[in-house]
């Protein structure tokens, strides 16, 4: 990566007193402010002049990007995905017209969303984006005409397509007699069975898999290999604790044994750990969470693959977990539990929409709201719906009056008969 064209953002802190120079950044991660394929298709002024363009463009992303009239920027970890997909579109840009501008009008967002409908825009492997990713992209453009706007004049570029949400809004909850389903699967997850109760044959294929899952030769696979699988509280702890957090994948994949705090029972999210926002974050977890993750601890301290990570949890790679990974580990955890997906869309996002689902059914959508680690209270309504335990309890409350006015005498008769206070409990 080129020094010349690499721009630091982590901890943006910008002199005032020079300018906003560059080169008075605090870093922890860096973005690449100009793409190798522009580097290789374009001239160094060219580069340079990009290079100009986009390190204002970074600069206020960081620090007013999400509220220009508060001074609010957007998240430290969300301004290199917000600045690759403002990229992606310039760079459409540029290949329709066969030549490099940095004046882009609000006729090329059109025809670029435009191709985002059609499917004119796709993956590098040439699949179309799903309707969540052309919203992003969207997002990103919408966001880069707010810049031009504020800095340069002009009007912001308003979109007339409309995509539909985010994948967390194509994802079903967990019921609560699913939840807890997917914790027994957990339990059971991995157990091969005690090595000295399989047939030989049984053996060879469970030290074929086990091999496998902890990186070493079949050769080497011990009968303590199975004891130690058997008695795991790692896949246990991951399951009980992301069903209180409501994690979004990065959560789990940033999660470091540091955040717990057993005397507190709760995790400490610190800053730098807070997915789509800056803030710091105390969650609370259940009892059942707390001795798991006290047992998991012990454990983890003496396991190989931890010896030099902070990690809370590690795949069988000994990687962090991501969203692939995490979501693998959800569908053998269905299968072992039963749970069907027919015309059901189940993801590690489902774990996250049934917490805010059920913790707003039972204490109500502030308490929701702190637990998903939301800024806004409109956020948390996307991840809520109306549990079917709601509506089984409401139609129980409303047999009930039909029940008893049927008994007095007094059939139900217009709005007037059903108590207000069972319309808003519900």
């Amino acid at each position: 990566m080129n020094n010349e064209s690499e721009f630091e953002t982590q901890r943006t802190n910008i002199s005032k007193q020079n300018g906003g120079d560059k080169r008075s950044v605090e870093t922890t991660y860096s973005i690449q402010l100009v793409p190798d394929f522009f580097r290789e298709e374009y001239s160094h002024r060219q580069v340079v002049d990009l290079e100009d363009h986009y390190h204002g463009y970074v600069v206020w992303l960081r620090e007013q990007g999400k509220n220009p009239d508060e001074d609010e920027g957007i998240a430290s970890s969300n301004v290199p995905i917000v600045f690759s997909r403002t990229v992606q579109f310039h760079r459409r840009v540029w290949e329709q017209l066969g030549k490099y501008t940095t004046r882009f009008t609000h006729e090329h967002a059109d025809e670029y969303e435009q191709d985002l409908k059609d499917d004119n825009v796709t993956k590098e492997s040439g699949e179309p984006y799903v309707e969540s990713s052309k919203r992003k992209l969207q997002e990103a453009v919408v966001k880069y005409f707010l810049w031009v706007s504020w800095t340069k004049g002009g009007e912001p570029w308003k979109p007339s397509l409309t995509f539909s949400q985010s994948d967390f809004q194509q994802s079903d909850y967990f019921t609560l007699e699913e939840r807890e389903a997917l914790y027994e699967a957990a339990l059971t997850y991995d157990d091969l069975g005690r090595y000295s109760d399989l047939s030989p044959e049984a053996r060879e294929r469970q030290k074929g898999y086990l091999a496998q899952k902890l990186g070493k030769p079949k050769s080497d696979v011990t009968p303590d290999d199975f004891e130690q699988c058997r008695r795991s509280w790692e896949i246990p702890s991951l399951i009980s604790a992301s069903l209180d957090l409501g994690p979004r994948p990065k959560l789990i994949e940033r999660c470091l044994l540091k955040w717990y705090k057993p005397a507190k029972g709760e995790f400490q999210i610190p800053k730098e750990g807070a997915v789509k926002n800056d803030q710091y974050w105390n969650n609370p977890v259940s009892s059942r969470t707390l001795r798991l993750l006290d047992r998991w601890e012990k454990q983890r301290s003496s396991l190989h693959k931890y010896d030099e990570s902070e990690h809370l949890w590690l795949n069988r790679e000994g990687n962090p977990y991501s969203s692939k990974t995490l979501n693998y580990l959800l569908d053998n955890l269905l299968e072992e539990a039963g749970i069907g997906q027919a015309n059901r869309r189940l993801t590690w996002t489902s774990i996250r929409r049934s917490t805010g689902t059920y913790l707003a059914y039972v204490e109500g959508l502030h308490h929701a709201k702190c637990q998903l680690r939301h800024m806004s209270m409109q956020a948390t309504l996307v991840y809520v719906e109306i549990p079917v335990e709601a509506y089984r309890d409401a139609l129980d409350q409303l047999t009930v009056l039909s029940e008893t006015n049927s008994a007095d005498g007094h059939p139900l008769s217009g709005d007037s008969s059903v108590p207000m206070e069972v319309l808003q409990n519900q």
